[in-house]
């Protein structure tokens, strides 16, 4: 996060086609990635922490970039794995099921 809104404390200098423009930094890696992807910014704000920070792009679309919020503990991210693991085994047993039963039944 970088300091008060409406302040320079904290921007990083980019070349974006053929000028320098001032990004905040804490997302300055998020807008260099975009406009070296092609993705041409026109405009970015962090949030400073007080709002999501969004980046503008040419065509009129934004990105937003949610506030941090803390990481989970470890107990928190192995349930959420193992649910997301058991979700997806189940989308495949169902597809593979959906499949036997197109082909004429599957196996005899």
């Amino acid at each position: 996060m970088c300091g008060s809104m409406g302040t320079n404390e904290c921007v990083t200098a980019l070349p974006v086609n053929g000028r320098v423009v001032f990004v905040d930094s804490c997302i300055s890696h998020l807008v260099a990635a975009l406009n070296a992807a092609g993705l041409e910014t026109v405009a970015s704000c962090c949030g400073h922490g007080k709002i999501d920070g969004s980046i503008i792009l040419r065509d009129g679309r934004e990105v937003v970039v949610r506030m941090w919020a803390p990481p989970l503990d470890i107990a928190e991210q192995n349930i959420l794995d193992a649910e997301y693991l058991v979700a997806e085994a189940k989308g495949r047993l169902g597809l593979a099921r959906q499949r036997a039963g197109s082909d004429g039944g599957g196996r005899k």
